[in-house]
């Protein structure tokens, strides 16, 4: 969602649902005639798709490089970093308990 600054803009949630053409051509058949879409909505189900093996081993890969970056990254925040400045070493780092 985006999100909008501008307090004279008046913002609505909405949800998009994917439908059939055959939904589309009743639903604009109804809009044509200027009849009430309720009934029209009321015969169908939201179209679900359910996720491909493939996007499934692709989200669980990616959700398990995301959880090794995210470790790789808290060790290198803690383990710090040493810096010469004007001739002296200097670590830095960050732990939980800083």
């Amino acid at each position: 969602m985006i999100k909008v600054a501008d307090p004279n803009i008046v913002c609505i949630d909405a949800t998009i649902t994917e439908i059939t053409e055959e939904q589309y051509n009743a639903l604009h058949s109804a809009k044509e005639a200027e009849e009430s879409i309720d009934d029209i909505l009321a015969k169908y189900e939201p179209v679900a798709e359910k996720p491909t093996e493939n996007e499934l081993e692709l989200e669980y890969i990616r959700s398990m490089k995301i959880a090794e970056t995210s470790l790789e990254c808290r060790k290198k925040i803690q383990d710090g970093l040493d810096i010469v400045i004007d001739g002296t070493l200097l670590h830095f780092s960050y732990a939980i308990e800083d």
